[in-house]
């Protein structure tokens, strides 16, 4: 589960290193948390993809929204559902929406490409006008990290 003072201070992190280096990826993309998605958002998911597992087994599921119907939240669209999984029985799964900007609806998830390291499994977001790298980050140990902001862990 993840801490709400955490959250907070990982979106202060995310302004501040924005501010520092990224500003554009931060206006073009953004990752909610543990949403609570109702059954038209999820029937509006199309394709999943499932990245190579991490060194404990742990993988990041991107499930992307049909780009002509997504759900929206303020000036911000669903882009895809991102979780992290080990398919254990009982685990507390970690997990939110990517979100982007109407600017930036035409990003094609299919162009996104996983990079298995030895710290663990990223994706890579195609660029963008302004944006020229935005990630998800799966350590070995089911930490998820958006844009360099850990937003969560899995735990059993």
């Amino acid at each position: 589960m993840i801490d709400p003072k955490a959250l907070a201070l990982a979106a202060l992190a995310l302004t501040t290193s924005a501010a520092a280096g990224a500003p554009q990826c931060a206006k073009q993309f953004s990752f909610r948390a543990n949403p609570t998605l109702n059954l038209a958002s999820v029937q509006r998911l199309a394709g999943q993809r499932l990245s190579p597992e991490t060194a404990d087994g742990s993988k990041l599921v991107v499930w992307s929204f049909d780009g002509e119907d997504h759900p929206s939240y303020g000036h911000w669209v669903g882009l895809a559902l991102v979780y992290v999984t080990r398919g254990d029985l009982g685990e507390q799964p970690v997990g939110g929406l990517l979100l982007q900007t109407p600017s930036t609806a035409s990003v094609d998830l299919s162009a996104a490409h996983f990079t298995k390291r030895s710290d663990g499994v990223t994706l890579v977001l195609p660029k963008t006008r302004g944006c020229t790298s935005y990630t998800l980050h799966l350590s070995n140990n089911g930490t998820l990290a958006a844009d360099g902001v850990v937003v969560g862990t899995l735990s059993d």
